[in-house]
């Protein structure tokens, strides 16, 4: 999720800070520094500039949200992304969540042959696909809910991952059209989805990754649908399985 210098997050900026007239580069979208430089930068160019906080910037490591109950732990935002004035002041702010997929297992044998002679050997490795459900989901509502009450927050959280997570999230919820697709705003998700692109790729690189149409959603909406789902078996199902293992 980290292609072509991180443009997925300075299509991010764009979303984020369409209003704030920014400093963008020749492909017309914003130029990113470390979040630790951005008053500088912003000072030199006399211009609107958009910072980055989180891994691989330089001196601009991630910042943690506060705890969500009292002696609680903190959450992590993997990318805030910080729009600076030339006076140094605080015009706005994004953060980001990247999930790509958790695994059971591994895969690492497996990777090791090919790279040695391009054979293939089997893995037992897996998607976990509950962690969805356990994880991803619950964080994602509580740092929006979070989120909603900073006043600088006007576009709500960013969530970027793969197309086939997006797609199991929905499930989860009992379908995309159980939600209403909003404008980004205060508490609201916007999802920046991507999949591997089925043309354009040689043997041996990288399969290039193709973005899709961003789609946003209501925090408060996503938790009504957690917390209600839909499709749940009938019951006396779990009693049935209890009575064939006796």
């Amino acid at each position: 999720m980290y292609f072509d210098d991180f443009a997925v997050l300075r299509q991010v900026a764009e979303i984020a800070f369409k209003d704030l007239d920014v400093q963008v580069g020749a492909d017309d979208l914003p130029l990113l520094v470390p979040g630790a430089q951005v008053k500088v930068h912003a000072s030199n160019s006399g211009r609107n500039r958009v910072g980055v906080f989180g891994q691989g910037w330089q001196n601009s490591g991630e910042i943690k949200l506060p705890p969500a109950m009292p002696e609680g732990g903190e959450y992590s935002i993997d990318y805030v992304l910080v729009a600076v004035d030339p006076t140094g002041a605080l015009l706005s702010f994004a953060p980001v969540e990247v999930q790509t997929i958790d695994i059971s297992n591994s895969y690492r044998e497996s990777i090791s042959q090919l790279q040695e002679d391009r054979t293939i050997r089997s893995s037992q490795f897996g998607m976990n696909w509950e962690n969805v459900n356990k994880r991803i989901l619950p964080q994602l509502i509580v740092k929006g809910l979070m989120l909603q009450a900073e006043r600088l927050c006007s576009s709500g959280i960013f969530f970027i991952t793969p197309e086939p997570v997006f797609d199991r999230i929905m499930t989860r919820l009992g379908g995309i059209e159980r939600l209403r697709i909003i404008p980004t705003q205060p508490g609201s998700i916007t999802f920046m989805r991507y999949q591997q692109q089925a043309s354009g790729w040689m043997a041996g690189a990288p399969i290039p990754v193709g973005s899709l149409h961003p789609l946003t959603i209501s925090t408060s909406d996503m938790s009504i649908a957690f917390i209600s789902p839909l499709h749940l078996p009938p019951a006396g199902s779990y009693e049935s399985r209890i009575q064939n293992r006796l």
